[in-house]
């Protein structure tokens, strides 16, 4: 068994096949999805994959995201996929896999390894429902730092409520997608709200789906804005992860914010309403909202969303 460095060119489709194998039946996988997560991203450098080869074949793979980007302290990496053949578990091979990218981000800079938590991840952490998968991080060094849930609403008989619409304006508020011009506002908006979401707004920015960020608005000040994503956008975001199981038409709802000086009047509702129309108008089928809590699972449920998955956190201090 031999650990080798992940060559997207040599061993993408390799990788691609190995998925089928082992997650297509409960979490299929499509190109338009996988590619940018294993082979165009950016932010993969060589050595940030390894493989697990055994006569030439790929039996294993894990891959990294490090962000190597001003926006992200290099404190940590994120395990976006661990992969083992099945007929290889229960050998070691997914644990050196494991090992070998915690080194890789020891000699990044990194001291904190997690589980998809990167811009670029396939899940919201660690499945609950692939049978052994937190046992395995467990077991590899890895705590348990709380669980969420990702939900999806059917968007076929969805109609936002022209009450609340009519009872936003009466505020001054509307809500409209972002244009380039204003891309700076938005921008600010983020820094002092949540700096946290400036990466994945500019990913969108320079992708070309800055129309997909609805600024939410009263007169020229930007008070809230949430990040969308629809069946055509460029940026194949957590999100739009599975299409394989919802269809091409999948769309989901990203960062939703409203500026702390503006919570508790009602605009969460009108927020997400709204969102869910502008993906509908583009022909989404289905709004996919990840990386949530139970806490606000009843909002959410106001748009007819239900939890299709629950995830738990993990991590690692590599020091």
């Amino acid at each position: 068994m031999e650990i080798a460095v992940y060559d997207p060119v040599s061993h993408y489709q390799s990788v691609m096949e190995l998925w089928k194998q082992t997650l297509g039946l409960s979490y299929p996988v499509t190109d338009r999805v996988a590619r940018p997560r294993l082979w165009t991203r950016p932010s993969l450098e060589p050595g940030d994959g390894v493989v697990a080869l055994e006569a030439g074949r790929v039996v294993g793979v894990a891959v990294a995201e490090i962000s190597r980007d001003a926006l992200t302290p290099q404190s940590g990496g994120s395990i976006e996929l661990v992969m083992v053949c099945p007929s290889h578990q229960r050998r070691g091979v997914g644990r050196r896999l494991v090992s070998a990218i915690e080194e890789r981000m020891r000699s990044a800079g990194c001291i904190e390894s997690h589980v998809a938590r990167g811009l670029y991840r396939f899940w919201s952490g660690t499945p609950l429902d692939l049978a052994g998968a937190s046992e395995f991080f467990e077991a590899c060094g890895y705590t348990n730092t709380g669980e969420v849930i990702d939900m999806v609403a059917p968007l076929r008989d969805f109609r936002a409520d022209p009450d609340r619409e009519k009872t936003a304006r009466g505020m001054g508020v509307s809500i409209a997608p972002v244009k380039a011009e204003e891309l700076g506002r938005a921008y600010e908006l983020l820094t002092r709200e949540a700096p946290g979401w400036r990466e994945a707004f500019l990913k969108m920015a320079a992708s070309g789906d800055l129309g997909n960020v609805l600024a939410v608005r009263r007169g020229r000040d930007f008070i809230g804005c949430v990040q969308t994503f629809t069946p055509e956008s460029r940026f194949r975001y957590a999100n739009l992860a599975w299409e394989g199981l919802y269809g091409p038409a999948l769309g989901g709802l990203g960062a939703v914010l409203i500026a702390k000086a503006w919570r508790g009047r009602g605009l969460g509702l009108y927020m997400i309403e709204q969102s869910a129309a502008h993906v509908k108008s583009r022909g989404g089928s289905h709004v996919y909202i990840d990386w949530t809590s139970d806490g606000l699972a009843g909002f959410y449920a106001k748009i007819g969303a239900v939890v299709c998955r629950r995830f738990r956190k993990h991590m690692k201090k590599l020091s």
